[in-house]
């Protein structure tokens, strides 16, 4: 307490402390990422490739990952730690066992069971690629895809290529569309794409025609007639 000139006392102010204003400073600075959205920490490359290519007796491809998805689910930290063919070579067979339930492949309905190789990085695209393959027995007429590859991610897409012969088509899985349905050019291929999409009351005719033609291009002459059923086809198979 200090006395003014007309003799009042007057509280006197405590003096500003340095080091405590340094510290409000610093909790201030500390807080700031906490106030910044969530996106700007948001995976900067939240997709994954799949190729399949159609070969006699199986189906082979490869799957490419973003080392941050994997990092991720296998609790690699940091994440970078994978651009290691050291560090992802023996994470090979775990990030099998991550895939297996999240990509499933069928081949005319039934389920095929995948044959990891191991993991080569793929240093450009900051990624880690498996080779997969998939016996089957006999012809392929559909192929079915399901893809869930990182639940923990509602915004990440899986695009998926299926080659057959020097075909290509093409899908985006995401979570809102997780399966994706493909005929192949074989005869079998005809037939499941009749079954699923033509009326019943054409389905005998075209089949008879179909088990009678040489090839599955003769067929498509020989019910050219159906003009309405061929274009559908051909919308399935573009």
């Amino acid at each position: 307490m200090t006395a003014t000139r007309n003799g009042n006392a007057k509280l006197a102010k405590p003096a500003k402390k340095p080091h405590l204003v340094f510290l409000v400073c610093v909790l201030c600075g500390l807080g700031v990422p906490l106030l910044l959205p969530t996106a700007a920490f948001a995976h900067p490359v939240p997709f994954s490739y799949v190729d399949l290519r159609l070969q006699p007796g199986a189906i082979e491809g490869t799957v490419v990952a973003h080392i941050f998805d994997l990092a991720h689910d296998l609790n690699i930290v940091p994440a970078e730690r994978l651009l290691d063919p050291a560090v992802a070579s023996p994470q090979a067979a775990a990030i099998g066992r991550l895939f297996t339930p999240r990509l499933t492949v069928t081949a005319n309905g039934v389920v095929l069971t995948p044959q990891w190789s191991s993991a080569e990085v793929v240093a450009d695209r900051q990624s880690v690629k498996l080779a997969v393959r998939y016996a089957m027995a006999g012809s392929v007429g559909t192929v079915g895809v399901t893809a869930v590859m990182f639940p923990y991610d509602p915004q990440h897409q899986t695009f998926l290529n299926i080659y057959e012969g020097n075909a290509l088509t093409q899908a985006i899985l995401d979570a809102g569309h997780t399966r994706f349905e493909y005929f192949s050019g074989s005869r079998q291929g005809a037939v499941a794409v009749i079954q699923k999409f033509l009326p019943r009351w054409t389905k005998s005719r075209i089949l008879v025609e179909l088990v009678s033609a040489d090839h599955v291009s003769d067929f498509f002459l020989e019910v050219s007639d159906l003009r309405d059923g061929v274009a559908e086809l051909a919308l399935v198979k573009r």
